[in-house]
């Protein structure tokens, strides 16, 4: 009977010890919640962490998404409501010095010294770096090179004339609506349009100043003017351009129901889903009446993600970070899991991962062929009231002139806030 006992004692003080250790266990594991605002890219990031937790057994990473058109508006509300995360997006310097006290400084950080030339200005205040790029990105229109040469057109178009000359051939061959675009949304017109009409300035930094100093102006600007006349064709050859989400875009370029749309790198992923072999690349934006001027994509870093500096995991965060710049299997998610071209010098690029439309953007970079993103000059707010009046231009509900004289007071409502 003791010897009962004792080994009943014996076996429960066993399973307390084990208990003890597997409690103990769960409690040393390092929760770090991204905060991510790509839609597109989350079952690679889900992929990704469950990577890094197999291999980082003190650390469970976690990703959150919630869409690009909330999400600064979701992170304000989580920051205000004790829910920080600990890695969260930021696209560049207005966001950046927005979130600058919640900014951790990564200056000191391993990878910072390998970023390539375009990822440094945009997230860089007085000497200091602080935000990890995720990937350079690039847009224009995209389009199916197979409709293309099925209609006859052996040459891309270059201007508002040439495009509109490939639409009456794509019409040709029974492609009734060749654009399809997501008009009702105002994130994609609000970043994108936009900041392209900025970036064909002759020095985009000065034509920004100038606006927010009130010696330039966007009505009467060349570039502005060209951008409401590709607006104009855009709608005029898109189907229910008020009523096409992202999804729906995607799924109608896909299929070879329409021929063109905005769009860029990101899509990739997506376009995969809805169509293995699809034959699609990135083409300019017919803005100017110059075709020199117009023949660039539209490249830079677009997303940064950031540490909160006030995260009590914020150690653990910058080693998922360093994880992702250094080592290989960091490296393998970033570039083909994420099908981003990398924004690091030692990174290597998965030309095969990037697909199509990475392989369009490296091609323009490689030749010098890209100007500026600068959607990071102006707020969420601005942009979303460009897109509110590009939606309402588009449905004739304002002429052009007015037009660009609501951009110029949404721009100057939203440098006085």
């Amino acid at each position: 009977m003791k010897r009962a006992i004792a080994s009943l004692v014996a076996f429960m003080m066993t399973m307390v010890l084990l208990s003890a250790g597997a409690m103990a266990s769960t409690t040393e594991k390092q929760k770090v919640v991204l905060y991510n605002n790509k839609i597109e890219i989350v079952d690679a990031l889900n992929r990704m962490a469950e990577a890094y937790n197999a291999s980082h057994e003190g650390v469970e990473l976690v990703v959150d998404t919630t869409g690009s058109d909330d999400y600064a508006t979701t992170l304000k509300t989580r920051f205000a409501g004790g829910e920080e995360p600990d890695i969260f997006v930021i696209t560049g310097t207005e966001q950046m010095m927005l979130w600058m006290e919640n900014l951790e400084d990564l200056t000191d950080q391993p990878w910072v010294n390998d970023m390539v030339d375009v990822a440094k200005p945009n997230i860089t205040y007085d000497g200091k770096v602080y935000g990890f790029p995720v990937g350079i990105e690039g847009y224009g229109y995209m389009y199916n090179k197979d409709l293309f040469a099925k209609a006859g057109i052996d040459k891309l178009p270059a201007t508002l004339d040439e495009l509109s000359q490939a639409v009456d051939k794509l019409k040709a061959i029974g492609i009734e609506h060749p654009f399809v675009n997501t008009f009702g949304e105002w994130y994609q017109s609000g970043m994108f349009y936009f900041s392209a009409a900025l970036a064909q300035q002759d020095d985009p930094s000065a034509f920004i100043d100038g606006l927010n100093d009130g010696s330039k102006t966007i009505a009467g600007n060349e570039a502005f003017t060209g951008l409401a006349n590709m607006i104009a064709a855009d709608f005029a050859n898109c189907e229910s351009p008020l009523n096409t989400d992202f999804s729906a875009q995607v799924s109608k370029f896909g299929s070879g129901a329409a021929a063109i749309a905005m769009g860029g790198t990101w899509n990739q992923p997506t376009l995969n889903d809805a169509n293995k072999d699809l034959n699609a690349g990135l083409m300019p934006l017919p803005i100017t009446a110059d075709a020199a001027k117009n023949d660039v994509l539209y490249a830079g870093v677009t997303n940064y993600w950031a540490v909160n500096k006030n995260s009590p995991a914020k150690d653990a965060a910058k080693a998922f970070l360093n994880w992702l710049a250094t080592d290989p299997e960091g490296q393998h998610y970033l570039t083909t899991e994420m099908v981003n071209i990398p924004a690091f010098k030692s990174v290597p690029v998965d030309n095969e991962a990037i697909g199509q439309l990475g392989q369009s953007l490296y091609e323009y970079l490689s030749a010098g062929k890209t100007l500026g993103i600068y959607n990071s000059r102006y707020t969420f707010a601005a942009a979303e009231a460009f897109g509110t009046t590009i939606q309402k231009y588009g449905a004739g509900m304002i002429d052009q002139q007015q037009f660009l004289k609501e951009l110029q007071a949404a721009w100057d409502e939203s440098k006085a806030a």
